[in-house]
């Protein structure tokens, strides 16, 4: 797996490693991990590479892209999705320059939230049971200041083999 810290924002490390031949559109939702329609098995996907980077100012604004894909089936591409429709979420997301094209949606257990669009980025916020309906490989968590309460309410989804990104103070994978 290749690590790389070349680019400035996600929104660059995307738009490379789509050049790079990532295009696949993957989705996820209620019946799992799908290319046009077609279920597939995640156990078929592999990480071939990931990209940190952070804000030219902050080092808190960081935030981190895998790429995917299955050589049996023939499929690159990148699928992300977060947790928590927080207020400094989005202004990470929107600073790094993360929006719908990126993640397919944001997980929040307010039912207020649910149903609607993170603001600026227009991401779609979902029930957080969703996670392990959609069983993301990765979940990037804009909540870090809640990091060990919903790790442990997402119990489930991280037996299941999901990992969330925890970008703040430094990036973790856990």
């Amino acid at each position: 797996m290749e690590h790389n810290n070349r680019f400035r924002t996600l929104a660059d490390a995307v738009n490379t490693l789509q050049r790079a031949g990532y295009t696949d559109e993957l989705l996820l939702n209620e019946h799992g991990l799908q290319k046009g329609g077609k279920p597939l098995d995640p156990a078929d996907f592999r990480i071939d590479s990931f990209h940190r980077f952070e804000g030219p100012s902050d080092p808190a604004d960081m935030s981190i892209v895998y790429a995917v894909s299955s050589e049996r089936l023939g499929i690159k591409g990148l699928l992300i999705g977060a947790y928590g429709a927080s207020a400094k979420g989005t202004t990470l997301l929107s600073f790094a320059g993360i929006g719908s094209e990126t993640l397919d949606f944001v997980a929040d257990r307010s039912t207020v939230k649910q149903g609607k669009l993170t603001p600026g980025t227009r991401i779609p916020i979902v029930a957080a049971e969703e996670l392990v309906e959609r069983m993301p490989d990765y979940v990037l968590l804009l909540v870090w200041n809640f990091a060990d309460e919903i790790l442990r309410q997402q119990d489930e989804y991280r037996r299941r083999g999901g990992r969330f990104i925890v970008p703040i103070p430094a990036v973790t994978v856990v």
